[in-house]
This record gives structure tokens, sequence and C-alpha cells, in this order.
């Protein structure tokens, strides 16, 4: 009976997020100027990036680095990508969750309130 290779690395199956991160990157400025209030929901975002023919375009591209399921990369982009996208390119703040709305309920992520730099509650 052959030994089992105890030291071999994972092949690594999962699409890079950085890729979809870096499709994404440089159409944040443009999206959140887009955007006419200083509070606004993920979903939104999604929206207002998608408007545009490039940013339909990049996000095409990032949902489509998940080829074997395209709901997953609807999910990983909408849930993971685009915050981080907010609070790293966009130093946008989040403004906690939004509970009771449908319109924002997209299935694919936990509908989610931020500001635009430079505003606050306070």
């Amino acid at each position: 009976m052959p030994k089992p290779l105890i030291n071999r690395k994972p092949k690594e199956t999962r699409p890079s997020q950085e890729a979809a991160f870096d499709l994404l990157r440089p159409l944040v400025p443009l999206t959140l100027a887009l955007l006419p209030e200083p509070e606004f929901t993920t979903r939104q975002f999604v929206v207002y990036l998608r408007a545009t023919d490039p940013g339909e375009d990049a996000y095409t591209q990032a949902v489509s680095l998940w080829k074997d399921n395209l709901s997953l990369g609807r999910q990983v982009v909408h849930g993971q990508v685009v915050p981080r996208l907010l609070r790293e390119e966009a130093k946008a703040t989040w403004a906690g969750f939004v509970y009771g709305d449908p319109t924002e309920e997209d299935g694919l992520s936990v509908p989610a309130r931020w500001l635009k730099p430079g505003y606050s509650y306070e």
C-alpha cells in the first residue's frame, strides 16, 4: 500500500478575490460621485456601478471569475469585495445594517448602509 503524501499542498480552486477587487477598484470614485445622497446602501452602490458601461463590464468580469458558480461569484462580489472596496478605497464609513426594507434584499449579502467620505451623523 502506498504511503500518503502528507506534505502535499492543496490545489487552490477558488478564484482570487484580489482579481475581482482589482477589476472594480478603478470604478469606485466614479460610482461614489454618481450616488445622489451621502448615505447609500451596498445594493445602491452596485446598481450605480452597473449603470455605466465600464462598471457593467467590470462587474460582469468580476462575477465571471467564479465561472463554475456565478451565484457564488455574485455573493462574493456583493458581500465581500464591494464592502472591502468601500472601506479601503473609498474610505466610506459603515453605518449599520438595513432592517425591514425588502427593496434592499438582494439575496446576495446582508444589506448594509454606508456614508460617503467626509460625512457623519454627528
